[in-house]
């Protein structure tokens, strides 16, 4: 198996302040081996996203379900951390959401090649990655952070297709018989909603409503690529 970097003994304090030092301005693909196992997880991260991967996975409560699982059985010292491959696709001149548009592509396919058993999606995932969707959160952050009872929302399967439409985070509570708190945190946390796939506001109506909003506001996007895009506004 080819790799960049290898880390062990992932439980000393050391050893995790190396990987932060190590990949501090860095963005990739990693993967978690548990030796115990010869299971694997494999992720991606942004510049200088990383770290607080590996801390989400083996430490906090927003990463892998399923390692959370394994750690259980298998505690830390018997992991161990992989640097699989550095992207440099973030530049100045490649706007933001086209960065991380083919680092997830970039996922996908060490997905598919190492087969990781940890992976509950077979591709790569992440936030919004369409232009318009990072216009959006940036405008209006509230609207991506829990708040999606109004908005029509798609229902995916694991390898990415559409499973159903709703028009509301209600209507699609009633089609499964769960409460709407079931749906927001499946929502917030980017989590595996029913064993079936992911929940994603419907990006159709997201652009629809960020065009009206620019419109009402008199605001416009920046035109800068070399940092996430920024909203001003226009001078009366």
């Amino acid at each position: 198996m080819k790799f960049i970097k290898k880390y062990q003994n992932l439980h000393l304090p050391h050893i995790q302040s190396l990987i932060s030092l190590d990949n501090k301005y860095t963005s990739g693909i990693y993967m978690l081996l548990n030796r115990n196992k010869n299971m694997k997880y494999i992720g991606s991260a942004a510049i200088g996203r990383i770290y607080p991967r590996f801390r989400s996975h083996f430490f906090k409560t927003n990463g892998s379900k399923l390692i959370k699982l394994a750690l259980l059985e298998d505690s830390l010292e018997n992991w161990d951390f992989y640097i699989l491959h550095y992207f440099e696709g973030f530049k100045k001149d490649i706007p933001l959401y086209e960065a991380h548009s083919a680092l997830l592509k970039l996922e996908t396919k060490f997905i598919e090649e190492f087969k990781p058993e940890y992976n509950i999606l077979k591709y790569g995932t992440s936030g919004f990655t369409s232009e318009v969707s990072y216009k959006w959160k940036l405008l209006d952050k509230d609207k991506l952070r829990g708040k999606h009872g109004r908005k029509p929302l798609i229902l995916y399967n694991r390898d990415g297709s559409i499973h159903s439409k709703y028009s509301s985070i209600k209507d699609l509570a009633k089609k499964f018989n769960c409460s709407t708190k079931t749906i927001n945190n499946a929502l917030s946390n980017n989590s595996l909603f029913q064993n079936i796939g992911l929940i994603k506001p419907d990006l159709d109506f997201l652009k629809a409503q960020f065009t009206k909003r620019l419109l009402s506001k008199k605001i416009v996007p920046s035109k800068s690529a070399d940092r996430p895009i920024r909203i001003v506004r226009k001078k009366r």
